[in-house]
């Protein structure tokens, strides 16, 4: 705490100086950000600093010790006055004495400053005063998105261009994305201390949680005020949601120490103070620092009741009390400029003090320098100061009554008007106008309260833009009707962007019922649905939330079938439930046709990409003319969005096309240049299934582990995640897989409604042919049962179709299930006679050659394999091409056919010249199984010829008794035995 008296700053010297030579010398303009803080802070954190020694051992160990995973999350915190600030302080000077590099970001009380306000303070220090080459190097190619945060960037860098125009969400995305880059690619062993987080604005607290998520390398220090935190209290959620991601640790500050108190009281007195004083004074102030400061500087003022004994002193009962005598021995004029100045809740300069107080400049400096002496201010540096300790302004502003400062605000908020560039300081002239709603003519703090909310979803933090919103909407009065449905409007459209996704449809609501009123037209109400629904839907909403606003959009246009209809009809989905049993499963109807022409005709590059999705492939037709268009497209937005349905298209319906591997890359290309999160997410998983089908299978798990990884980030329960995920886990069926795992896993995805519905019959299929390949042959016919209806009933176009019917067709192969073998034909046939390709690591082909094989169609099945070999040849695929023969020699063998001993050599050395190990062994083991017994089964029948008994199979081989009757029921039936001795003659027999 402080305990030495200030000198009289640098700035109020010279400023003296400048007086004597140009009496009319004006303010020098203003930096709103604070800059320079951290050294205001540091400049005598050391001659204040008592005790701490355990907190300050805990962060420096955190600092110096190397750790394999993220550095933790330190949390400061405790009472008012308690010494966070000048803790985190003294921390910072010793970590910068010992090479570390140090970021400081304070947030402010009134939430006057701009978006990102600690975050602006924290960063600059990284990047100011490189020269230009430097920063380029050090920002690579985040510095454009970076330059749009900090203004140090676009000074060093004129000439750099905007970023790339994304949508809303993935802008912002983009953003932290690089915060995090910057914060890992620091030298040395940084510091990141944000002090006062409790006063956070809404956009620095979302990137705090991003970044303590994400940045590995940075000692991440967080300030805030209290032993505890109100669950409801915004940064009680955001902390709670770091520690899922990263080790917390807590260090709740603990009063001083009776010695401590000593020490600290006699630097303040500026004496020895007698033991008994001591103990008086540490009593009184509960071993508070902040208090036993202005307690100490009590008694160094108090000359009379210090020639007194301890016993008659009179202290001050309360913080408030100790800071009020200490403004009592100030002037009177000292102690108005320090009342005007409580109005400020994010510093205050020189010349809004002028104007606030109308004072002369040399009167008003005498104030300031004054104050500076007796420790109540300190300087921020340049000609910004603040209250040395918040509670010094709440001492201050406490005093008032409501009604006072109410015009105390008013009159803050008219002299910034008069001061200052009302656009550089329009979030504070808002607040400062609310703060004053009860005075007459509030609403003149609309115009700015707008003006921020704009500039702060400019700058990407739409949760800002929300509050000053919110402040407009209460500015406006209750009968203007037009203006508070035109806010509510652009509140709706915030509230979208900052993926709000319960609030935006109520406000959108609200808002169409006042334009409504004020005799808006059809279109322009339209037009806002659209604005907001396409927000929510770049947001990843779910459709069920979409589906009532887009028909209420299309309900106002009546029969009006222009481009506003066309867009809106463009945002459904119209999804048909699927009748699958218990599994929950969704097919989509595809886009409206007059939707697609009338946008393709009449629209923008934008709305030509909505037009494209590859879940309906008839939206996609003409490949070959609609490449060089996207390409050609100048919104990089659209152009991102239609070369992910491509994609998407080519390598989930059409994985072996020679396309696929020249337009994966360039989305991935596109993708990183544009620095889109899902979209890299994206061509990550699209990635990871050319690599699963070309059979790197390592690399693809690797690579859909990424996508799963970055769609976290934004997406974790939605369906760019539900993709990475499931290329993922068909990815790792044919490494080592554990099918009762994945079998459980798919079937709660595909009976789990919070799931992607699109994905249930592909989840269920999935779950079918785990629970086969488990031995659990009950538990997969009885998904088969309901999921083969609804495939037969299936459009072969359907984007779902082709995976599920192959992996539905592997399953019932796995069980040697002729009956459903029967039923499923017709699908897979119809996915051949509608074109329709391979989903990867499967094949249409393939897949009614097995069928047929169940069915004993010689001749179909031989057809079958014949043709899925010439694709698999022609497309290059060579573990697709090993996999032909491995099965056909299964077929050749069920059907009696010759030829199956060369076509298993053929596949072992194709797996082999591969290095795929595991299919290799697979192949070795399980070629010669008669009867389509797993390795299990034939395990088990082999120990029951031995003459073991269930119970001793069962501790033999670590199973229940009951999974090992499951698996014997299951083999006895392929077998085609009865009883246990049926079992050991066909061992015998057949050599097993």
């Amino acid at each position: 705490m402080t305990v030495t008296v200030a000198r009289v700053g640098p700035a109020l010297r010279e400023r003296r100086r400048a007086l004597r030579r140009q009496r009319c010398a004006g303010p020098p303009p203003r930096d709103r950000a604070g800059g320079t803080r951290l050294e205001s802070v540091h400049a005598t954190a050391s001659a204040r600093f008592v005790g701490r020694a355990r907190e300050l051992a805990t962060l420096e160990a955190l600092l110096r010790v190397p750790r394999l995973g993220p550095t933790p999350l330190v949390l400061l915190h405790g009472e008012a006055g308690i010494g966070k600030t000048s803790t985190a302080a003294e921390f910072a000077r010793r970590a910068r004495r010992s090479g570390s590099l140090v970021l400081w970001g304070t947030c402010w009380e009134g939430g006057g400053a701009a978006p990102y306000g600690p975050w602006l303070e924290a960063l600059s220090t990284a990047v100011d005063g490189h020269a230009p080459e430097r920063m380029a190097a050090l920002l690579g190619p985040d510095s454009a998105v970076l330059g749009e945060l900090l203004p140090a960037v676009r000074r060093a860098l004129p000439d750099l261009p905007s970023a790339p125009a994304l949508a809303p969400g993935q802008t912002r995305l983009r953003l932290y994305e690089a915060v995090v880059r910057l914060l890992d690619g620091l030298d040395g062993s940084p510091v990141l201390i944000l002090d006062d987080l409790q006063w956070a604005d809404p956009a620095a607290l979302e990137l705090f949680v991003y970044v303590a998520r994400l940045a590995r390398r940075p000692l991440i220090v967080a300030t805030y005020r209290g032993t505890g935190l109100d669950l409801d209290h915004p940064l009680a959620q955001r902390l709670a949601e770091a520690n899922r991601h990263r080790p917390c640790e807590h260090l709740l500050l603990p009063t001083l120490s009776r010695e401590e108190a000593a020490a600290l009281l006699e630097s303040a007195a500026g004496r020895e103070l007698e033991p008994e004083l001591v103990d008086v004074v540490w009593s009184e102030s509960g071993g508070n620092p902040f208090f036993l400061a202005e307690l100490g500087r009590h008694v160094h003022l108090d000359d009379h009741a210090a020639c007194e004994g301890p016993a008659r002193r009179q202290l001050p009962e309360t913080v408030r009390q100790a800071v009020a005598l200490r403004l009592a021995a100030l002037s009177a004029q000292t102690r108005q400029v320090l009342a005007l100045a409580a109005a400020c809740t994010a510093g205050f300069g020189l010349a809004e003090l002028r104007a606030l107080t109308e004072l002369d400049e040399p009167v008003l400096i005498d104030a300031l320098e004054e104050a500076l002496a007796a420790e109540l201010i300190r300087s921020l540096g340049g000609e910004r100061y603040d209250f040395a300790h918040a509670l010094v302004r709440h001492a201050l502003y406490e005093r008032f009554s409501p009604s006072r400062r109410a015009r105390l605000h008013r009159r803050l908020a008219e002299a910034l008007e008069r001061a200052e560039d009302p656009a550089q300081v329009a979030s504070e002239l808002a607040r400062q106008y609310r703060a004053s709603l009860s005075v007459p003519g509030a609403e003149r703090g609309v115009a700015h309260a707008l003006r921020a909310a704009e500039q702060a979803r400019a700058a990407h933090a739409p949760a800002d833009a929300l509050e000053l919103l919110g402040i407009a909407l209460e500015l406006t009065p209750a009968g203007d009707l037009a203006n508070r449905g035109r806010i509510t409007a652009a509140l709706a459209l915030a509230e979208a962007e900052a993926c709000r996704l319960d609030d935006a449809p109520r406000t959108l609501e609200a808002a169409l019922s006042l334009l409504e009123q004020t005799g808006a037209d059809a279109e322009t109400l339209a037009g806002l649905v659209y604005q907001v629904v396409s927000a929510l839907a770049d947001a990843w909403a779910s459709q069920d939330g979409l589906a009532p606003l887009i028909a209420n959009g299309l309900a106002l246009l009546g029969e009006d079938r222009g481009l506003a209809w066309a867009r809106l009809k463009l945002l459904e989905r119209r999804y048909d439930t699927v009748p699958a049993g218990p599994h929950f499963a969704t097919r989509w109807e595809g886009l409206d046709p007059e939707a697609v022409r009338i946008a393709r005709t009449h629209g923008s590059e934008a709305d030509y990409a909505r037009t494209l999705d590859w879940h309906d492939s008839r939206s996609l037709s003409g490949l070959d003319e609609l490449i060089p268009r996207i390409e050609a497209w100048r919104d990089p937005a659209a152009r991102l969005r239609g070369l992910e349905a491509i994609v998407a298209f080519v390598v989930l319906k059409h994985c072996g096309s020679p396309a696929a591997e020249r337009l994966c890359a360039r989305l991935e290309q596109l993708a990183e240049e544009l620095g889109s999160l899902p979209a890299q997410a994206l061509a990550s998983a699209y990635r990871a299934a050319l690599l699963s089908g070309r059979g790197e299978l390592d690399a693809a798990v690797a690579t859909a582990s990424r996508a799963t990884a970055l769609a976290e980030r934004f997406d974790p329960a939605g369906r760019v995640h539900t993709l990475a995920s499931f290329i993922g886990d068909l990815t790792a069926m044919h490494l080592t897989p554990d099918w009762e795992r994945l079998a459980a896993r798919m079937l709660d995805l595909a009976t789990s409604r919070h799931r992607v519905p699109a994905y249930g019959l592909r989840h269920a299929a999935v779950a079918s042919l785990a629970f086969a390949k488990a031995g659990q042959d009950r538990e997969a016919r009885d998904l088969l049962v309901h999921v083969i209806p609804a495939l037969v009933g299936g459009d072969p176009h359907d984007h779902a179709q082709n995976a599920a019917v192959c992996i539905a067709g592997a399953a019932i192969w796995q069980l040697q299930a002729a009956d459903l073998a029967g039923e499923l034909l017709p699908a897979a046939l119809a996915l051949i006679d509608a074109g329709q390709g391979d989903f990867f690591m499967t094949s249409n082909e393939l897949t009614v050659a097995l069928l047929a094989t169940l069915l004993g169609r010689v001749g179909d099945a031989l057809e079958f394999f014949a043709r899925a070999r010439a694709t698999f040849d022609e497309l290059g695929l060579r573990p697709q091409r090993a996999g032909v023969d491995h099965h056909e020699a299964a077929a050749r063998r069920r059907l009696r056919q010759p030829g199956a001993e060369r076509l298993s050599s053929s596949a072992q050395a194709q797996y082999a010249a591969l290095g795929i190990v595991e299919w290799r062994l697979r192949e070795t083991r399980s070629a010669d199984l008669p009867d389509g017994l797993t390795r299990r089964e034939a395990e088990l029948l082999r120990m029951v010829a031995a003459g073991r008994t269930n119970k001793e199979i069962a501790a033999e081989l670590v199973l229940s008794v009951h999974t090992v009757e499951r698996h014997l029921l299951n083999a006895y039936r392929k077998a085609s035995v009865r009883n246990r001795a049926d079992a050991t003659a066909y061992v015998l027999r057949l050599e097993l």
